[in-house]
């Protein structure tokens, strides 16, 4: 599938959705660089200024966070208790989300940020899946992509976040394989 049917297919859904409900969560996981940030961005530019994002990158383990029991088990290897507590909550209750962003230069949180909810809600990130979290969303999708143009676009990124990762995607690959996240989202998007 291309990009573009992916976002016609989703924002289809999120038309119906919005049909029925006045505001929604749109999770959308996937592994690194396969491409669930730009659907989350184009989907953002059409809704705008009904849109707001918000992403699992932000919720980075912090390094007393990172136990090896806590890492080893898929689906664990972000903050997803924060995440919950300082996103998906207030979401779900219609408040305002008040979090800190997670700073890969400095491996610290950053001053709290205050954002409204909107009608569309999107999470976008590897692990959004996690278990716990899947109650909150009202439409996920997976989005997978071929293990060629895959490898070629991780050799391609260049940002301080490189170091973590490149230590997290053996525990991305086992985090899709184990928990089963393509049968639990509502579509899942193979691009090509």
């Amino acid at each position: 599938m291309r990009l573009e049917q992916a976002i016609k297919i989703v924002s289809e859904q999120i038309d119906a959705l919005l049909c029925t409900k006045e505001k929604i969560i749109v999770a959308i996981d996937g592994i690194s660089a396969s491409d669930k940030s730009m659907l989350a961005h184009v989907l953002h530019r059409i809704y705008i200024p009904d849109t707001t994002i918000f992403r699992t990158d932000d919720f980075s383990l912090r390094k007393e966070q990172r136990d090896p029991k806590r890492i080893a088990k898929p689906g664990y290897n972000f903050d997803w208790e924060r995440f919950e507590q300082q996103v998906l909550i207030p979401l779900s209750q219609d408040k305002p989300v008040i979090y800190q962003r997670f700073n890969f230069s400095t491996e610290e949180l950053e001053p709290s940020i205050t954002v409204m909810p909107a009608k569309i809600n999107i999470v976008e990130g590897t692990f959004c899946m996690n278990e716990n979290l899947q109650k909150y969303y009202d439409y996920s999708v997976l989005v997978r992509m071929l293990p060629s143009a895959l490898e070629e676009r991780l050799k391609n990124r260049s940002t301080a976040k490189n170091s973590i990762f490149a230590s997290r995607q053996p525990l991305e690959e086992i985090y899709f394989e184990k928990t089963d996240v393509a049968s639990k989202c509502s579509l899942v998007v193979d691009l090509e």
